[in-house]
């Protein structure tokens, strides 16, 4: 067990981690009032406020808080004020855990200023999307099994009342994962069963079998009854599939990397021209939403079967083709004056700027060319490729692998299955695996931290 600070010292700083990302993100929001949107964003307004019939292709416990914010207040704003309200509190509240078990302030501090300072997290956390709260869920997540890692005395837990309420939260977290995101279901899972693994040393019948029923329990009312509760519509959306086919064209369009023979197979199914009217170099999102692209596909279920085989053979032949197209960023954001006004055509530009309708203030269009920059020039790049921040995680995790034991790696267990279950999903846009990014200080810190805390074996 870790020596810790006082909790009144780490509350007064904890304060301080807190308002520098909300007072950015608050700075960010008055300016692109009353938020950036993306067409998941308006489907899921719509459905919200009732002018469209509750569907599960956005998971309905997400949309069932989103209707209970805008009965507090009809204005899209409240959406954004949550979505980065909670994002900063997590972030704040993984700081405060490290806090408590001494870690260098500054840094502490500095991670914060990181956090709100980065133009990929300025940009998605004032935007309505789903994947803000399931962030801050994963956030929470990490936090509290850094605490109960930290709270390990001789292999077991030290039973207190507050390690048993972070053990339980933990659960409830795991959950929220797959509650508002569907590939969160690998996190919930996997989660889950990596916490009963730490708890496996504890009483059978007074702490595993509890925990274990309360995820399950917590799962099923959530995940399964809420949808039907609601009478939401089943979501019969083929997402592996279009992402599959999306990976294929751009293995083919971007890179020719087909054969001649899967190349003409894809092109029978698919109108070239269509695709290539919708298909942006360095986002290839719009070619999923474009229904007219996949008229042909929709009508013959064995179209999908041949387009896995496609993209199978081309995986087994260009690995590092079809790898570079699954972390292909998608770094375009839209942005609305309201939700309701909101047309398809109102997308980014093709050279992936930046582009709200409602573009009147010289400030923010300084603004808007500092997130467009920072996409391309060299210093800021790094905030926007997803495999750099994988592969040094896996570093990371090696070095700890070497002097640590498993109960401390399990604290980069939610995220590294986060972004596992993008890349077996092909949906690895930038949103997707946003998670890592964010969440790279704090296992940073924790490594640093850890290494000297914990003794080897």
């Amino acid at each position: 067990m870790t020596k810790t600070r006082s909790l009144k010292s780490s509350l007064l700083f904890t304060l301080i981690y807190l308002l520098i990302p909300l007072a950015t993100f608050s700075a960010l929001l008055y300016i692109f009032w009353p938020g950036l949107m993306s067409p998941d964003s308006n489907y899921s307004y719509q459905m919200a406020v009732g002018e469209e019939p509750l569907n599960a292709v956005i998971p309905v416990p997400y949309l069932l808080v989103l209707r209970a914010l805008l009965k507090i207040w009809k204005d899209p704003a409240i959406l954004t004020i949550f979505g980065f309200a909670t994002l900063s509190t997590a972030y704040a509240f993984c700081l405060f855990v490290l806090d408590r078990i001494g870690t260098n302030r500054i840094l502490l501090a500095l991670a914060a200023a990181i956090f709100a300072a980065s133009p990929n997290n300025e940009i998605l956390a004032i935007t309505i999307w789903k994947d803000i709260p399931y962030t801050a869920s994963i956030l929470m997540c990490t936090g509290l099994l850094i605490y109960i890692v930290s709270h390990y005395h001789k292999g077991v837990i030290v039973k207190s009342l507050k390690v048993k309420i972070a053990i339980y939260l933990e659960v409830f977290f795991l959950v929220l994962c797959w509650a508002f995101r569907y590939n969160g279901m690998v996190v919930t899972i996997g989660g889950m069963l990596a916490l009963l693994l730490l708890l496996r040393k504890q009483n059978l019948l007074t702490v595993v079998l509890p925990v274990a029923l309360s995820g399950v329990l917590l799962s099923g009312f959530i995940i399964y009854w809420l949808p039907s509760a609601v009478k939401a519509q089943p979501d019969n959306y083929q997402y592996t599939a279009r992402y599959m086919v999306r990976q294929v064209m751009g293995a083919d369009l971007k890179d020719g990397a087909l054969s001649v023979e899967n190349s003409k197979k894809l092109w029978g199914i698919f109108d070239k021209k269509v695709v290539k009217n919708n298909f942006l170099l360095y986002d290839f999102s719009p070619v999923l939403w474009t229904e007219k692209v996949w008229e042909r596909f929709d009508s013959n279920p064995k179209y999908a079967e041949t387009v896995k085989q496609i993209y199978f053979d081309t995986l087994t032949k260009q690995p590092f083709v079809m790898l570079e197209n699954a972390f292909y960023s998608s770094n375009v954001v839209w942005g609305v004056r309201k939700p309701q006004n909101f047309s398809p055509n109102d997308i980014a530009s093709p050279d992936n700027v930046v582009y709200p309708i409602d573009n009147t203030s010289s400030f923010r269009d300084r603004l808007l060319n500092y997130f467009y920059d920072s996409q391309k020039s060299l210093p800021f790049m790094v905030f926007w490729r997803n495999g750099i921040w994988l592969i040094l995680s896996f570093l990371i995790c090696l070095v700890l692998l070497a002097k640590l034991r498993f109960k401390k790696l399990v604290v980069f267990l939610p995220v590294l299955l986060s972004v596992g279950s993008c890349l077996i999903a092909i949906t690895c846009e930038y949103r997707y695996v946003w998670p890592m990014f964010v969440l790279m200080p704090i296992l940073l810190l924790f490594s640093l931290k850890c290494s000297k805390m914990y003794p080897r074996g």
